[in-house]
This record gives C-alpha cells, structure tokens and sequence, in this order.
C-alpha cells in the first residue's frame, strides 16, 4: 500500500514538474509578448455576423503569434470613442497575413465611424524556430499623403496588392517607389525590409468638366460693349465682345472682367456694356464707381461691373486662396471667338511677365502672370481660370494667337483679390 502512494506521489511530482519545466532535459517552448505595434488596421467594413449587424476589422500581423488580447476601439467622426470590444483567441496568426475582430454595433450607424484603434498585446511561440525568427517587412502604401493600406510578406517574398485607390474625379494609374512617381513599385520582386509606395493620381477630366458644367458654368457670362463714334453726324457703332464671371450674386450682382473689353476706345465718346447669362437672358451693365473713381485699372487690366435683377438660378465663382503652381491642372471657362460657357484643357506652364502694347489693348500689366495651354481665343478675354476644385485661379487677358486658339496668359488670383479689394 504504501509503495502504492509512492508511485503516486512520484508521478504528481513528475507531472507538476513538467508542467513547470524543472525536469532536466525537457526544453518548453520560449515564448514572448509583443506590443500592438506589429499590427496595423487593415480595414473596417460593416457585416452580418451572429445574426447581427457588426464592424469587422481586420487587422495585420506583422510577425507571427498564437494568441492575442485586443481593445479594439471605434473612433468617431469627432475623435471620440464610439464604441470598445476586448477579443482574445488563441489563434496561430501567420507573419504578413490577416485576422479579424467582430464587433456588435447594436443600434450604432456604421457611417458614425471613422477609424478603428487598438491596444493590447500578443504571444508569440517559437516551436522549432518557426515563430520568433518570422518577422515581415512592411510596406506603406501613401496616396495623396494619407496612408491607404500596409501589407507584409515574409522576408524577401513579394508583398501582395492593395485594393485599388478610389478618390473623386482622380484616376489611379499605379503605385511608385519615390515621391516623384520616377519608378513604378515592383511587386513581383520580394522585400528585405519596410518601404513606402505612393499611389499615382490624374485628374478626372471627363468628371471634372461634368462637374464645371452642372455647378459653374450659371456664374459665366458675356460681356458685350458698344462704342458709339465721337462725331456729331451720323456717328457709327463698334461693337467687342468678352467673358466675365460673377463674383458676388445679390439684389446688385458684380462681374469681373478685363478693362479692355469694357475701357471707352479713343475716338468714340460713348460706351454701353451689357451682359448676357448662360441662359441667354441680357442686362444691363456698368463699371462700379468707388467715389469719384472707376473700379478699372489698366495695371491690372481688370473691371468691375454692376447689375441689378440677376436671375436666382445664376451663381458666384469661389476665389482661390493662392495662385496655382507650375504643372496644375486649369480649365478656361469664356466666350471664344463668341462661343458662350466654352471649356478648354490645360496646365499652368509658367509665372512670367508679359508686355503688350499699352494703346493696342488699354492694358499696362507689368506683374507676372500665369501662362498656360487651356486654350484660349479672341473673346475669351475676361474669362475665368478654373483649378480642379473648382475655385477661380486667374482672369484670362491675352494670348499668343490672336484670333486662332492659342496658350493664354491670366492675372493671377493673388492679384485679382489685391484689385477686388482696392475697388470693393
């Protein structure tokens, strides 16, 4: 009986002390515990689970682990937390792969949430060297510098492919090395160690003229002035046709244009401006008198007019806070050669300065001003200067071709807002 218990107690001991690894030559796996700084959210999407609607967020692992404890909070438009879910699995998580985190939203609006954050920590086990030596670089994936995606592969395996970028009025035309977008990324080739990739974007210019269409065009109009000749007997009319844009609607609306196409011409003695709408409706119209003075300038070449009873279905452009940059996209929005609300494409291609003959075009610029390949044509003088948000960048006042389409050049908007509020 007694070597019964013996044979008992032994085998207690053997078992407890196996458990704890104070058996010589039993080797327990070594295991360690990581910080959620090898995680990163990889997204966040609303999903039936359980028989209930819940935020899934799948979050990746940069090495590999076996278990993990997570707060997984969701953050509100406002910063704030919405809504905290603790998940803890024991799970193998393999390095560069993803797991996910169901969270019951109840009757939460999946559209409140912004972002998902997390807290916690994981265990990884190295069984045979497998777990602890398994790190994965990871690749940052920036597109119009907000970070987009991250994916990890295993060192020197390539790294798999986003989801494709989806930006309004922008088109994605692939994932580059460097900032400049020189070199395409590779993604057939594998990665030693972490990287960044910047998505490559162009302007949608299909969508963006769709969208100057339906939004901007109802703030163009034509400027049309008549000059009656300064002769007692039988005196004749000339008559020159421009663009403007509206820049404030009102019980009294104002237009801005150029001073050449609205300035009395030498040997006439009589001017009347009048201004068509993009809807064909024709007022009346005269140059702002700021006290005794004409709000027209022939160092800015700009004019501003005054009407009254405009229609409520017209609208005012948006001012642009700083002039474009060399490369940006523009749309020129104006009457060429009489053609009302034309739309025509380009990019800023210079900042430089521009002499015309002062008496040819009642115009005495000396500033520099925005050259640019949005063509442009007799007529389209006064017309507006559109960047891709739809904001007013300059006011277009000469080009190279005269009467044929040509690259133009335009006040800048920094010099249009000094002009506007020296007359406003």
């Amino acid at each position: 009986m007694k070597s019964v218990k013996l044979l008992a107690i032994v085998l207690v001991l053997a078992i407890t002390f196996s458990l704890f690894g104070c058996i010589p030559g039993t080797i327990m796996p070594e295991t360690k515990v990581i910080d959620t700084s090898y995680f990163s959210i990889y997204s966040l999407s609303e999903v039936s689970h359980n028989g209930g609607r819940s935020a899934r967020v799948s979050i990746l692992s940069d090495i590999s682990i076996v278990c993990y404890w997570l707060t997984v909070s969701l953050v509100g438009k406002d910063g704030g937390v919405i809504l905290t879910h603790v998940d803890a699995k024991n799970e193998i998580v393999e390095a560069g792969a993803t797991f996910s985190v169901y969270i019951p939203l109840g009757e939460i609006p999946f559209e409140n949430i912004v972002t998902a954050e997390l807290d916690g920590t994981a265990t990884t086990e190295d069984v045979s060297g497998k777990y602890l030596s398994e790190s994965a670089p990871r690749v940052t994936f920036m597109c119009e510098n907000i970070k987009w995606a991250k994916q990890s592969a295993k060192a020197g395996q390539p790294v798999p492919c986003p989801d494709t970028p989806t930006l309004p009025e922008k088109i994605f035309e692939g994932w580059y090395k460097d900032k400049e977008l020189c070199e395409p990324f590779d993604f057939a080739s594998g990665i030693r160690e972490d990287a960044i990739a910047y998505a490559k974007l162009t302007d949608d210019v299909g969508e963006i003229v769709n969208r100057i269409t339906k939004e901007l065009v109802p703030s163009l109009v034509t400027v049309r002035a008549t000059y009656t000749e300064d002769k007692l007997w039988n005196p004749s009319t000339a008559e020159s046709i421009s663009s403007g844009v509206i820049i404030r609607r009102g019980p009294v609306s104002y237009i801005l244009t150029n001073r050449h196409g609205t300035a009395l011409l030498e040997g006439y003695k009589k001017i009347e401006i009048e201004v068509e709408d993009c809807y064909g409706k024709i007022y009346p119209a005269a140059v702002v008198k700021v006290g005794d003075e004409l709000a027209s300038d022939a160092a800015y070449d700009l004019a501003i007019l005054a009407v009254s009873g405009m229609s409520e279905n017209l609208c005012a452009v948006e001012l642009a806070s700083e002039n474009p940059t060399v490369g940006e996209r523009v749309f020129s929005l104006g009457t060429p050669a009489g053609q009302q609300n034309a739309i025509t494409v380009g990019r800023i291609t210079d900042f430089l300065n521009v002499k015309l003959d002062a008496d040819a075009y009642l115009t005495n610029v000396e500033f520099g001003v925005l050259a640019h390949n949005a063509e442009v044509r007799r007529g389209s003088s006064g017309g507006a200067l559109i960047n891709a948000d739809l904001q007013l960048v300059g006011i277009n006042f000469a080009g190279k071709g005269g009467d044929d389409f040509s690259e133009g050049y335009a006040i800048p908007i920094n010099k249009v807002r000094e002009f506007i509020e020296k007359y406003m």
